[in-house]
């Protein structure tokens, strides 16, 4: 969500022409690198963004962010990567293990045991920095985050046009 660009390489490039709200950076990128320029990332840049409140506000931005991405790498296959079906895969995973666990024993409990260590996951990833009971609520959002995101990515991939 940042990036820095020269002057002289964004306006010989024409600057952003998509409209979307999200995946532009992608493609610009693309663009660079089709010049023969070179894209340096530096993990040691900081820039602080203001949250948006969980859960409305920041699952609205989730969903504009899926329904964008999912939109774009149809239009723009060249920038995509396979990063992006991550979330939309567990998404439908995720579906189809719920309804699976309803029809068969065998499904809930490897559902089960998936769910969990998703959760598990999330969980142990914040519970030092975030204490038990935030931890846990981290960790349902997580999930709840990846899977707005997956509904909405494959939302965007079925969209013909998108509105900004």
């Amino acid at each position: 969500f940042n990036m820095i660009i020269r002057k002289d390489v964004l306006t010989r490039l024409g600057g952003f022409k998509t409209k979307l709200y999200s995946g532009d950076d992608s493609k610009i990128c693309s663009n660079i690198r089709g010049l023969g320029y070179e894209i340096i990332y530096d993990p040691n840049v900081r820039v602080y963004h203001h949250r948006r409140l969980f859960p409305l506000g920041h699952l609205k931005q989730i969903k504009t962010i899926g329904t964008h991405r999912g939109f774009f790498v149809k239009a723009y296959p060249d920038t995509l990567s396979p990063m992006y079906y991550l979330p939309m895969a567990l998404t439908v995973g995720f579906f189809f293990g719920l309804l699976g666990s309803f029809l068969n024993s065998d499904i809930k409990s490897v559902f089960i045991i998936a769910f969990l260590l998703f959760f598990l996951l999330g969980f142990i990833s914040v519970v030092k920095r975030a204490g038990v009971i935030r931890s846990l609520v981290v960790a349902l959002g997580i999930i709840v985050t990846h899977v707005t995101y997956g509904i909405f990515f494959i939302y965007g991939l079925t969209r013909k046009t998108l509105p900004r």
